[in-house]
């Protein structure tokens, strides 16, 4: 897993890291880099969840555009029905957003019978 330089890991939750190695291993089965640009580190709004730990970021400008709407939808389809919200910032930095905002209904882990 790639870090940009000077990105805070300090604190960050269990949940982040594992939509974090979902998001690499999806990146790496189409041959693409993937690379963290923030954790607790940066500038976001007031109650970023950046602050807590519980959000990252990933570099997306790398990617062609029909890889960029596939990869979106798959990781949206693996991490949000877990109680992540996946965003595409649609800004000219090209990244995509992941936090740990779970709803009703939306479970990380499950316990087996």
């Amino acid at each position: 897993m790639n870090l940009k330089h000077g990105v805070d890991t300090t604190g960050v939750c269990p949940q982040i890291w594992y939509a974090a190695g979902v998001c690499k291993q999806l990146f790496t089965d189409r041959n693409y880099a993937f690379t963290i640009t923030s954790m607790r580190d940066g500038v976001h709004s007031p109650h970023s969840k950046h602050y807590s730990g519980e959000a990252f970021d990933m570099r997306t400008r790398h990617l062609p555009p029909g890889v960029r709407s596939e990869l979106f939808a798959k990781i949206k389809s693996a991490l949000d029905p877990l109680g992540f919200d996946t965003v595409d910032e649609h800004d000219t930095k090209r990244h995509w957003h992941c936090e740990w905002d779970p709803k009703p209904g939306e479970k990380w882990l499950t316990y087996a019978p």
